[in-house]
């Protein structure tokens, strides 16, 4: 495992949260829309906002079962703000949007009109995690320390 908490219902996954920043995806606005409890907001328009957020939520348009990789695609969404600063990022994905390798996933970044990859493109393998200092891992240096992915 990549340290990734998978859950059948957004309500779980957002069990503790109380402030939380949405990317542009319609999902994603749908999903949350059932939710109570807790502060919503666009995570891409209120960067002071976002610091605050317990959680962000994305959703993943689709994610690679050889690696536990998620795909998250900049001309699909608005994510990037709202997948890498708060401390939890939350992805909704598809089963269907399950491939099966790294090869999968560039053919698939390049299935559109065009044959060409989005200029913003992020491979999420697991919470941000790093051993640069004295080889000791730490999480969350460089973005969120959990990672949960409702499927």
């Amino acid at each position: 495992s990549v340290g990734v908490e998978f859950y059948d219902s957004l309500s779980d996954a957002l069990a503790g949260v109380k402030v939380v920043a949405i990317s542009d995806s319609p999902s994603v606005k749908a999903a949350m829309d059932s939710i109570a409890g807790v502060e919503v907001f666009h995570g891409w328009e209120d960067r002071s906002a976002l610091l605050q957020a317990d959680a962000g939520v994305t959703t993943a348009q689709f994610g690679i079962a050889e690696t536990g990789t998620l795909v998250l695609v900049g001309n699909e969404e608005k994510h990037r703000r709202v997948s890498l600063v708060p401390p939890i990022h939350i992805a909704l994905l598809s089963k269907e949007n399950i491939v099966h390798t790294w090869g999968d996933a560039l053919q698939r970044l390049r299935e559109n009109p065009d044959k060409t990859i989005s200029p913003v493109v992020s491979f999420i393998t697991g919470p941000s995690r790093t051993a640069d200092i004295e080889l000791q891992l730490v999480l969350g240096v460089h973005g969120p320390r959990i990672l949960r992915v409702v499927l």
